[in-house]
């Protein structure tokens, strides 16, 4: 054949075989799953990532970047106690849960405490006080014993020192809750004390209300001679209470027919070692402190700083009593004054606080001295009004009663006695009328209406 005429031909089986070529790769391709030059390759789609801040005092703990659903690393605030987290509107919330938005988290801290040490302190005479007031003092002293750190107790005293003495506001008290506890917490615990508490914080008060709040153990019996072991808030005062100073034993043997006296003041010790309170013994009131009152401070303070003036730890109670007659006696004038009638028994607070106030005074003055003093001095001791000698005298003294035995002592009589005696230089007017008997006062004719 011509080569000429085989030349189309050729060609045309070249094509033929091109497309061929060309279904068989197709196909090929097709057939093996793998995109053909077509066809679009689909991409996985992207986790998004939010940002995670935690912050505690103003400063930034970290700041992370979160995939969604993915849990943020919880950083710990260093030297705080972490109470929990709030989000960016304040909200107490949870940051250990999938991120699914940006987030803020601010720390809920209080100072670290040291809470295995008392931290209420003994007043000056070595008592406990329990009802006495919480002063700023104690609240100062508390929280320098508890606080670990003492930087942190300018975030929490502003003035408390020099307010030192006065009795802590309601507002400071919880001022001082706030810093060192959850608030919640807090005032669940100052409402569940008393309900006086909204006026006053007593000491007790304070020791309740952090003894929860501390999660403190129950403490051994701490000795202080006014917190008897039946007293209410027994155990949360022992957790409060830093030790004693007070030996029992030494206070104990210091007793003088069950009486002690701090400053003066007169107490009466149970034969453990602990204070009468609340309570009426031979006559005389101990109050809710352990200390014997008039009913009135001013008398009280009177009573208590001439015994401490006049009398000795050596002496006997006799001789103590002895020494406050012979003050009343010798040091005070005398003035004439109003009259009682025969039979009054409501002057007697009152005269002895003119005659302490101004030194001069009447019998009653004289008579109503005496008796705070021998009451003081843990004696039960009555004033009577009536009238002395054959004369019906108008005239005031007072008695002491020891085991149902009535003992006349009359100051005033004697200082007339004694001034007469003097200036007529006769020593047969001499007389002692201290402890008289009444079976051997019989010459003095003492009479009161109602006196048995």
């Amino acid at each position: 054949m011509d080569p000429e005429c085989r030349r189309p031909r050729t060609a045309l089986l070249l094509f033929l075989g091109v497309i061929l070529l060309s279904g068989c790769i197709t196909r090929s391709a097709a057939g093996s799953g793998e995109p053909g030059p077509s066809e679009a390759v689909s991409e996985e789609p992207e986790t998004p990532s939010y940002t995670v801040v935690f912050r505690s005092g103003g400063e930034i703990l970290s700041s992370q970047t979160v995939e969604e659903g993915a849990l943020p690393e919880i950083p710990a605030p260093e030297n705080v106690r972490l109470l929990g987290w709030t989000d960016a509107d304040g909200v107490p919330a949870d940051p250990g849960r999938p991120v699914t938005a940006d987030a803020e988290y601010t720390a809920r801290t209080r100072p670290l405490l040291k809470s295995d040490r008392g931290w209420l302190y003994p007043r000056e005479t070595g008592f406990l006080a329990p009802e006495q007031p919480f002063t700023c003092g104690d609240a100062l002293a508390a929280a320098e014993t508890l606080l670990a750190d003492p930087d942190d107790l300018a975030l929490i005293s502003g003035g408390w020192a020099d307010r030192a003495d006065e009795p802590i506001s309601r507002e400071d008290f919880r001022t001082l809750l706030y810093a060192l506890f959850d608030e919640t917490e807090a005032d669940a615990a100052f409402v569940g004390v008393y309900s006086d508490i909204f006026n006053r914080v007593t000491r007790a008060d304070a020791a309740r209300c952090l003894f929860p709040l501390l999660g403190s153990p129950a403490a051994e019996e701490v000795y202080y001679p006014d917190l008897p072991p039946d007293r209410p808030a027994f155990a949360e005062l022992c957790a409060a209470a830093a030790e004693g100073v007070l030996d029992r034993d030494a206070l104990v043997e210091k007793t003088q027919d069950g009486f002690v006296w701090f400053d003066g003041y007169l107490y009466h010790v149970d034969e453990d070692g602990y204070f009468l309170s609340d309570e009426t013994y031979d006559g005389l009131y101990f109050n809710i402190h352990g200390r014997f009152t008039s009913g009135t401070d001013e008398l009280d303070d009177y009573v208590a700083q001439t015994i401490s003036l006049l009398t000795s730890e050596s002496q006997t109670r006799t001789e103590k009593l002895r020494s406050v007659y012979l003050y009343v006696k010798n040091n005070l004038e005398y003035l004439v004054r109003n009259y009682y009638p025969s039979g009054a028994n409501d002057w007697a607070v009152a005269e002895a606080l003119t005659m302490y106030r101004t030194g001069r005074g009447n019998c009653y003055n004289y008579a109503g001295v005496f008796w705070s003093l021998a009451r003081g001095l843990g004696y039960n001791a009555v004033t009577f009004s009536g009238t002395i000698g054959v004369e019906f005298q108008l005239h005031a003294w007072t008695e002491i009663i020891i085991d149902g035995e009535y003992f006349i002592c009359d100051p005033e009589i004697e200082m007339n006695y004694w001034y007469l005696a003097e200036l007529n230089h006769d020593n047969s007017m001499y007389t002692d009328n201290f402890m008289m008997p009444r079976s051997r006062a019989g010459n003095w004719y003492y009479r009161s209406e109602g006196r048995q």
